[in-house]
């Protein structure tokens, strides 16, 4: 087993990828996931520091923040929602080719690509230098990585039972086809590497363990830096968030709002959610206890659990951390279809009060805008009024003075 820690590594990775200080080519990462395994604090770490990065050799090869989305979008020529947008058309080709015009160490993270089919990953390979190309994946227990995607689809308005969702994920981890599918593609740290090591030598691919602990950002960050050579005082984190989480009782209410009133505004509700009751109310909400499976469920995830740290243990993949992270914990938290009801009323009044302070203060700002308008045009006619005036009034001539257009 190739189980070693971030700072055993942190060396010799700092000095094969300082290129400006060596002249060497440095080596080109490939985040490629998992879905909410750490994904937000490295993309976010990696673009606000981007500047500092570069100066030192090391090289994140955007031009905007969410550039990734749609290069990772274009590899793997997927929709989104159903529509496909002619701008990601290209946007692959285009970062391949700052990585490989650049000739330094390189950074490139994006979750969709764990799910990449392996004519795919011969695709990216074929547009980098891939003899310098590194696979990076960062994996966290089943248990968590379960309740991370659910999140995900519910954020995204999608009306999905917790429970039953689990229950067909299940089921479908060795299914030829099903709901639960795309899960096992994306987060299955031995099904992702396999289908890289397609392109990639093993000893090239890295999986990164996520902690346990209200310290994972933190400890994932640092394990993350010294595999890619990065010095942890180039970075400056703060401000830097990661993905948004949901306690029990705030996904149980979206989850509710997502079946009752979704599929009446829809897409107009998407953007409502996003954008003014997730993130700015129920994300912020005061202790919230964590989203856990249902018991029935322990026995099985565990026994997954296991399957995986063994048959990671036994390829040649270069692990950082402790592969027992990839044990789950159970028992620390809340069913969201069995969350107490004053509790959902409670988060519910949250959500009402926050939309109708937002719309007060949006009809103010319409009304401002409104009269701000009609002052505009009454000083307009004024001025026009003293300006042609054959004989000025001595009210014109104050009137004059005070639009600041002096007439004697």
């Amino acid at each position: 087993m190739t189980d070693v820690s971030a700072h055993e590594i942190g060396d010799d990775a700092g000095r094969e990828n300082r290129v400006t200080e060596s002249g060497r080519e440095g080596r080109v990462f490939l985040h490629v996931g998992a879905l909410r395994a750490g994904t937000g604090i490295i993309q976010g770490a990696l673009w606000h520091n981007r500047h500092t990065l570069a100066e030192r050799g090391v090289h994140y090869p955007l031009e905007s923040r969410d550039e990734h989305f749609a290069a990772a979008m274009d590899l793997r020529e997927m929709a989104w929602d159903g529509h496909r947008d002619p701008a990601w058309s290209g946007a692959w080709d285009a970062v391949a080719e700052r990585i490989g015009r650049r000739g330094q160490t390189a950074i490139f993270s994006d979750e969709r690509l764990a799910a990449a089919t392996p004519e795919q990953i011969r695709r990216a390979l074929s547009t980098l230098p891939a003899e310098r190309v590194h696979v990076v994946f960062t994996a966290g227990d089943p248990a968590r990585q379960l309740v991370a995607e659910w999140q995900q689809r519910l954020i995204r308005g999608h009306a999905l039972d917790f429970a039953e969702f689990v229950e067909q994920t299940l089921a479908d981890r060795d299914a030829v086809d099903g709901p639960g599918k795309a899960f096992w593609l994306m987060h299955d740290p031995v099904r992702v590497l396999r289908r890289w090591q397609t392109a990639v030598p093993p000893e090239r691919l890295h999986l990164i363990t996520l902690p346990h602990g209200d310290d994972r950002n933190e400890r994932l960050w640092i394990r993350f830096a010294e595999l890619t050579g990065i010095d942890l005082s180039w970075c400056d984190l703060t401000g830097v968030d990661d993905t948004v989480w949901l306690g029990a009782v705030e996904a149980g209410l979206l989850s509710m709002l997502n079946k009752r009133v979704g599929p009446a505004l829809g897409d107009t509700y998407k953007r409502l959610i996003g954008e003014h009751v997730v993130r700015p109310v129920l994300a912020r909400r005061r202790d919230p206890v964590p989203v856990g499976l249902p018991e029935r469920h322990y026995g099985r995830v565990r026994e997954l659990a296991q399957e995986m740290i063994t048959t990671i243990s036994e390829e040649g993949w270069q692990v950082i951390g402790d592969l027992s992270e990839l044990a789950p914990r159970f028992g620390e938290g809340g069913r969201p279809d069995l969350a107490p009801a004053e509790q959902m009323l409670e988060a519910g009044i949250e959500v009402i009060e926050s939309l109708l302070v937002g719309i007060t203060g949006m009809v103010q700002q319409t009304e401002m805008a409104h009269l701000n308008h009609e002052l505009s045009q009454v000083r307009d006619q004024l001025k026009r009024l003293a300006e042609t005036s054959a004989q000025p009034h001595p009210a014109w001539r104050l009137t004059g003075r005070l639009l600041g257009r002096r007439r004697v």
